[in-house]
């Protein structure tokens, strides 16, 4: 891993005692991913604040440092101002060992959102462009958003999307392919997972994000628009990589779930912590809709299902001190 540069000051909300209060990124760092290499963690987010893809390090998940930009040349496919989404892997391919970078932008032909793929030699960046083209764009369905990457217990790695149907009146489903070793290289046919289809999803379903717990595969995923109060976070699990998936009728967090706070939480990942507890990272609006901050929970498992209990601006233990779960 290169060595991290400390860019900025620290942007979360420090609790007495060794806790810590949400927002632990306090400033707008939406759809937050978080990867672990070493003992540093690392937070990618939506462009904003200056950044294509904004990067933030940690070593606790709680005081977090901002660095540069990680994408800071966009490819000659995209056009600037709409990176979304980013997400992380580590690949070791062939002797050669770099992280991955997949990425959403405004792809300058079909003027769809698509998805991109870059690749660099440090956790935080920057990454380079490894095409000239978009790597997936799903024109006809509305272009292609939330890349996810997934890697297996035996190593296999599949990629994971959304086609951005909500943005011109059709289907969202989310999709599913299989990446080669190199970590950037697509094969075979895609799979469809499945759709919006229930009433609290609100015609959206997104941000897909794979966890394995216990042998069966969680596939969490936000529902309804971003931009509102019923935005949430719900799961579908499956004992197969590529399906059948069986959506949880309820979402696990919600608006209500911040008790007037904050509202819209989701665009969720899921991280191992400090003290091997199972953590979540989401974004929320603040109060007046100002921004979308980062928060961390903890995750629980209750009879196979996986329960959070999301707080903010209350002092809560760390997760160098919660047990594991």
């Amino acid at each position: 891993m290169g060595q991290c540069v400390s860019i900025a000051h620290n942007v979360g909300q420090p609790a007495q005692g060794g806790g810590y209060r949400n927002p632990v990124i306090d400033r707008d760092f939406p759809d937050p991913f978080c990867c672990r290499f070493g003992r540093y963690y690392f937070a990618f987010a939506t462009n904003a604040n200056g950044s294509n893809v904004q990067c933030a390090v940690s070593d606790d998940l709680v005081q977090w440092r901002m660095m540069g930009d990680a994408l800071p040349q966009m490819p000659p496919w995209a056009n600037p101002g709409l990176t979304w989404a980013p997400n992380v892997s580590y690949v070791n391919f062939n002797g050669s060992y770099y992280h991955v970078l997949f990425f959403v932008a405004r792809d300058r032909d079909s003027d769809k959102q698509a998805v991109g793929v870059a690749t660099s030699q440090r956790p935080e960046g920057p990454y380079q462009p490894v095409s000239t083209k978009a790597l997936i764009n799903q024109v006809e369905e509305g272009g292609t958003i939330d890349p996810s990457c997934f890697v297996d217990d035996d190593g296999a790695r599949v990629l994971i999307y959304k086609n951005d149907g909500n943005s011109m009146g059709k289907e969202c489903w989310l999709y599913m392919r299989r990446l080669e070793a190199d970590g950037v290289t697509l094969v075979g046919e895609e799979v469809r997972l499945f759709k919006n289809d229930m009433d609290w999803e609100g015609g959206v379903v997104e941000a897909p994000f794979m966890w394995k717990h216990d042998g069966r595969y969680y596939l969490f995923y936000s529902g309804n628009g971003y931009g509102g109060d019923r935005y949430a976070v719900g799961f579908a699990t499956s004992t197969s990589l590529f399906g059948p998936y069986h959506k949880d009728p309820k979402p696990i967090m919600t608006s209500g779930h911040m008790h007037g706070r904050v509202t819209g939480p989701g665009a969720c990942s899921l991280i191992m912590g400090p003290n091997d507890g199972t953590w979540m990272l989401y974004h929320s609006w603040s109060a007046g809709n100002a921004y979308r901050a980062c928060s961390i929970a903890q995750l629980g498992w209750q009879g196979g299902r996986p329960t959070v209990t999301p707080s903010y601006g209350i002092n809560c233990t760390s997760p160098s001190m919660c047990p594991p779960s």
